[in-house]
């Protein structure tokens, strides 16, 4: 899965490791365009971990709005 590049500088972005068993992609990816904007984060699906440089980390409740039903 390509991984969306930022247009800001990468050094000031957090990096979060969000286990992804149950995490809905398009969900994800609405939340971080809402909450940061389009190309101001980076996103990658690895070994089923979502790995994201962040301007700031994601909350708990930020993150169960992505979840699916198990």
């Amino acid at each position: 899965m390509p991984a969306h590049q930022p247009a800001q500088q990468k050094a000031s972005l957090e990096q979060q490791i969000i286990e992804g068993r149950y995490i809905e992609r398009d969900k994800l990816m609405k939340l971080l365009e809402h909450t940061f904007g389009k190309g101001n984060f980076v996103v990658r699906l690895q070994l089923n971990r979502w790995i994201l440089a962040v301007p700031m980390k994601l909350t708990e409740e930020q993150i169960d709005t992505c979840c699916s039903l198990e």
